[in-house]
């Protein structure tokens, strides 16, 4: 687990693991806070999908899972407010740099933006949802608005 960074020390109070499955589950969750995918982090823990179906009916792996979890969204986090920022390469992509890097690369770099708000909506909903509230102005009793409101919708 020393390619990702991590040390197997996911287990309760620190202590290293002691057995083959025990290990497996300790380079599978490391791998699970980096990449939040389970099937990738069941490829670099050299184990099956379904062998974490099984270690969750643990529920000392499944609270272990959760903070791995937990450490992949703050990452995600942290890329959040990295990209927006300082934008992916370290600046941002201006009308200039469109020109004298290629169009092709603000692009991408749009594209990995929006795929990262994603990320996030689905990790965190709770922060970054989008708030669109869609009302029916048919549906609206007009004396029940403020005058102000009125006037907007004049």
């Amino acid at each position: 687990m020393s390619a990702l960074g991590y040390e197997p020390t996911t287990f309760p109070n620190g202590a290293p693991p002691n057995g083959f499955v025990e290990r497996r589950q300790a380079r599978f969750l490391a791998a699970y806070a980096e990449y939040g995918m389970i099937s990738r982090a069941a490829r670099w823990a050299k184990c099956t999908r379904w062998s974490h179906q099984e270690w969750m009916k643990d529920p000392t792996y499944a609270r272990r899972f959760k903070e791995a979890g937990d450490k992949f969204t703050q990452k995600v986090e942290d890329t959040l407010h990295l990209v927006g920022v300082h934008g992916l390469s370290g600046r941002f992509c201006t009308k200039e740099s469109r020109f004298s890097s290629g169009e092709g690369r603000c692009l991408r770099i749009g594209v990995r933006r929006l795929i990262l708000m994603r990320i996030a909506e689905a990790r965190m909903p709770e922060r970054y949802k989008q708030r669109v509230e869609q009302v029916n102005i048919q549906d609206i009793d007009p004396e029940k608005l403020s005058p102000e409101i009125l006037d907007k919708l004049a």
